[in-house]
């Protein structure tokens, strides 16, 4: 029985050798390593070459080198057990040089002695060159990319590094040999902690536009860039790779940058009568409280009062201070009650002067909100004394925090009784340099509507003439991509 066993072993052995040999499809025979084992004379005659030969020169000098980083990326997923196997269509070099193609499908088998993958190669070439208007458009999308201006970056559906253009090179410092492979999720271009909800957002297929963040280049310096992603899809709709573009604005944003200083410096500059006044006041009563310390038994009273007017110079200096000095971005998360607070207080002397009421109304519970303080300060106090100039003769200027329902953030009304914006003009305001003031730049309100669109808010303004203007600021707990 034992003989029996072992002829019918030998002879399933020499009939599967056969299959394998005679098959209609090209077939290859891979070891763990990659180093090609044994081939038929089907995929022999696919390539060119004899069996011998393709096992000495291997399966990288059989594909294209962009086709081989696919098939190496999904042969090591396969090997690793991440993949029960795979298909793709790629490009083979044949031995005269013209380019055929194969759909490929491989798995992986497990014998007494080893594990191997078994490849199938079926001959697509006739189908590919049916339309030479595919290959037409194939040639001038590769031209496309590669004297594109802006840094480019291919991926396969899988999100494997395919292809760099030429711009992405000389930007970014590195070669196409050094990229290509790459996984996106092993990417450490980007600077910010939003790097792996953007890289995830990419790999689902989700279109990105217009994302502004910081990426790191090979040197270590760093470039601020605007990305751009959307899927590639195939003839019939499906992914089949991912495209991602940088383009950078580091001259844009230190132009913004400048702006948003030169406004808080006009701010700073318009503020100093006020601030001036608002000091002299304390300073006046701490001379006085000094002269009764020297005769008088209420010491104490008149110290806690001294106290209290050299913390209020302290406090309306320091919001001077921040103000106009230049900062980094400093997001966290912020009261805006207090900060709001904060600039009324700093403005109230001007409220005085013009004879503005100013109250504040805000619901109990509200939500911290994700931001920059300093940068918020600015656009609160670029409002507030807007809505002074819009009063000449006094007025009130409510305003509102309220729960956002819609963005789990806060909504931020500035109610003004002042004498309101026409149509005409209302439709202008936010323009670079327009403006209805005499000493106005016309940057005030553009600069306040990019901070906020910064913390991915919004800002809305209605107005009515000889009744009031509004401006409505919503902003979400947190910013999103």
């Amino acid at each position: 029985m034992t003989e029996t066993y072992l002829e019918l072993h030998a002879m399933d052995k020499e009939l599967l050798f056969e299959a394998f040999t005679h098959a209609p499809l090209g077939m290859v025979l891979l070891g763990i390593n990659g180093k090609i084992v044994q081939t038929n004379s089907s995929f022999c005659h696919f390539t060119g070459y004899s069996n011998e030969v393709i096992v000495q020169l291997g399966l990288r000098c059989l594909l294209y080198e962009e086709d081989y980083v696919t098939i190496d990326s999904n042969y090591r997923m396969l090997v690793a057990g991440e993949v029960d196997s795979f298909q793709v269509e790629k490009r083979f070099v044949h031995k005269k040089g013209h380019v055929v193609w194969g759909s490929i499908n491989a798995h992986k088998v497990s014998t007494s002695q080893a594990d191997y993958i078994i490849g199938q190669v079926v001959d697509i070439t006739s189908s590919k060159q049916m339309d030479p208007q595919v290959e037409t458009n194939h040639s001038q999308l590769e031209s496309f990319i590669d004297n594109h201006l802006d840094p480019i970056l291919i991926f396969d559906e899988k999100g494997v590094l395919t292809k760099a253009n030429t711009k992405f090179e000389e930007e970014f410092g590195w070669n196409l040999q050094e990229l290509i492979g790459i996984r996106m999720r092993d990417v450490r271009f980007f600077a910010d902690e939003e790097e792996e909800p953007l890289k995830e957002k990419v790999l689902r297929g989700e279109c990105v536009e217009g994302y502004e963040t910081t990426v790191k280049k090979k040197n270590g310096m760093t470039m601020d860039v605007m990305i751009t992603s959307f899927p590639i899809k195939d003839y019939q709709g499906g992914k089949n790779g991912l495209v991602v573009s940088f383009r950078d604005i580091t001259v844009r944003k230190q132009a913004e940058e400048l702006m948003i200083q030169s406004e808080k410096l006009s701010i700073a500059g318009q503020l100093s009568a006020a601030i001036a006044h608002e000091i002299r006041n304390p300073i006046t009563a701490i001379k006085g409280f000094l002269k009764l310390l020297q005769n008088s038994n209420e010491k104490q009273l008149y110290y806690e009062i001294v106290e209290s007017e050299i913390a209020r110079i302290e406090l309306i200096l320091s919001e001077l201070l921040s103000l106009a000095k230049p900062q980094k971005n400093n997001f966290k998360e912020t009261d805006l009650r207090l900060t709001l607070k904060q600039c009324i207080s700093l403005l109230d002397a001007e409220a005085n002067m013009k004879s503005v009421q100013v109250d504040l109304k805000h619901e109990s519970l509200l939500p911290m909100i994700h931001c920059d303080e300093n940068q918020i300060k600015q656009v609160f106090i670029n409002f507030m004394k807007n809505s002074f100039d819009a009063m000449p003769n006094g007025g009130s200027l409510h305003i509102e925090m309220e729960n956002c329902m819609r963005t789990s953030g806060i909504t931020i009304r500035f109610k003004d009784t002042g004498c309101g914006i026409p149509k005409e003009i209302l439709s202008k305001i936010g323009q670079p340099f327009y403006t209805t003031k005499e000493t106005g730049t016309g940057l005030g309100f553009m600069v306040s509507k990019n901070i906020i669109e910064g913390h991915s808010g919004t800002v809305h303004i209605s107005s009515e003439v000889n009744i009031g203007t509004t401006i409505e600021i919503v902003l979400p707990s947190f910013s999103n991509i």
